[in-house]
């Protein structure tokens, strides 16, 4: 995987920040004037100036949104024979500790001043580097919202590996996969 496509993936894990930043960061006083002065181009200048750091996020979320349905078609590729995986468990708990850990705490940050935006934005780039580096990338709480679970297992060779997939997988199956990166995107036999 390119170091694109994992900084894409980042960003994908850090949607529901967005959002939640988002609402936070909203000035609805402009909205206030929205039945007098909307013909007015100064009206939507200063809705625009009003909430430049949520028309950002926004847009963050857009590109997520165009990365996800990328992957969602890597991953329905399905360009590998079967491969016998043993030892699997389901890891999504690593989900919960993802947005307790990096989510949650970041809420408390008020965008008020560039200070505070420039503090934000270089803790996101380091945490950023860590993942990416770390290759946790399948530590995306997206996922398990579109029902993609995360399981680690060991494969034929005894090596350990990370299994993602939409379906309910015993402790050893015969899988159909596509690489994602070192990961595997896995399905039953159909």
């Amino acid at each position: 995987m390119t170091k694109l496509g994992k900084i894409l993936l980042y960003s994908l894990s850090l949607v529901p920040l967005y959002f939640l930043l988002i609402i936070q960061n909203l000035n609805f006083s402009t909205f206030n004037k929205f039945s007098i002065y909307w013909w007015d181009i100064k009206f939507y200048i200063q809705i625009i100036s009003n909430n430049t750091i949520s028309i950002f996020l926004f847009l963050l979320i857009i590109i997520s949104y165009f990365t996800f349905k990328k992957l969602t078609s890597e991953l329905n590729s399905r360009e590998n024979l079967p491969k016998e995986f043993t030892n699997i468990k389901n890891i999504d708990f690593n989900h919960l500790t993802f947005i307790a850990t990096y989510i949650i705490p970041l809420l408390a940050f008020q965008l008020d001043t560039t200070k505070d935006i420039v503090f934000l934005i270089l803790l996101l780039s380091f945490i950023g580097v860590i993942y990416i580096k770390t290759n946790l990338y399948y530590l995306n709480p997206i996922f398990i919202l579109f029902n993609i679970s995360v399981f680690s297992a060991t494969d034929k060779n005894n090596n350990e590996c990370i299994l993602m997939s939409k379906e309910k997988i015993s402790s050893t199956e015969i899988l159909h996969f596509t690489m994602l990166g070192d990961i595997y995107y896995v399905e039953k036999d159909k």
